[in-house]
């Protein structure tokens, strides 16, 4: 993924260990990735239709300035989709 000229790019744990000589984590949720959008409803729903699964429905956070689910990809690493409400 591309972005204002920074690139991110994920990896799995084992090749980051044996290529970077570090000890990752490899249980639980280890970090998330937030990803902002227009249309909560419409990402999450992107999201599970490409075999994501959501632990729960979206909620209001922030005294209701934003609206937020979370979807874990198939091998449970989680991004959390977030909506600005105006």
């Amino acid at each position: 993924m591309l972005m204002g000229g920074f690139a991110l790019g994920l990896v799995l744990p084992g090749p980051a260990a044996e290529a970077h000589g570090i000890d990752p984590v490899t249980t639980g949720h280890r970090a998330v990735i937030t990803l902002w959008t227009d249309d909560l409803d419409a990402a999450l729903a992107l999201a599970l239709a490409s075999g994501g699964h959501s632990p729960g429905d979206p909620d209001e956070f922030l005294d209701g300035a934003l609206r937020v689910a979370f979807v874990e990809d198939p091998d449970g690493h989680p991004a959390q989709l977030v909506q600005r409400n105006r």
